[in-house]
């Protein structure tokens, strides 16, 4: 099951749940503690619940101080599910090293000694792709890496 669906239904739950739960109404700042440690147990939920294959980003998520929000955490460990798709789908694929090889190679042999230099994206159809040097991933550039700079605030409160 993804990260995605299994948060989904985790979220389902939760909301459920939270509508049998009377958050206590005062003025003090019991309200915002109960608030603060539903979240903290919401965390540690959703993160005692992924396979091993993220064991890794579990440990280190659990062992920052302050901890992270649970919309932050939802964001390290989808980071981490793309990053595990994409390490495996390199592990099966043809090494770049010899798909470079033989696209030179063809290059070569039917064009007197052209040598390859392509620019990214789809070659000979002048789309680029933005890739990030950052995180690697496609779709966006640094300065615009949630890795980097966090998430957007309008994200960060959305739960």
């Amino acid at each position: 099951m993804s990260v995605t669906k299994y948060y989904s239904r985790l979220k389902t739950l939760w909301d459920e749940l939270d509508n049998y739960l009377e958050i206590p109404a005062c003025t003090c700042s019991a309200t915002k503690l109960y608030t603060a440690q539903r979240e903290r147990e919401k965390t540690h939920q959703f993160l005692m619940g992924l396979g091993s294959d993220f064991a890794t980003v579990r440990s280190n998520v659990l062992s920052h101080e302050p901890p992270h929000s649970l919309n932050k955490v939802y964001a390290l460990i989808l980071y981490e599910e793309r990053q595990n798709i994409v390490t495996q789908s390199h592990e099966t694929a043809a090494p770049d090293g010899a798909v470079f090889l033989s696209r030179l190679i063809g290059k070569q042999g039917s064009g007197g000694g052209q040598t390859y230099s392509g620019q990214g994206g789809e070659r000979g159809s002048g789309v680029t792709s933005k890739t990030c040097f950052h995180c690697g991933r496609v779709g966006h550039i640094k300065s615009s890496c949630w890795l980097l700079h966090g998430l957007p605030a309008n994200l960060e409160s959305k739960p």
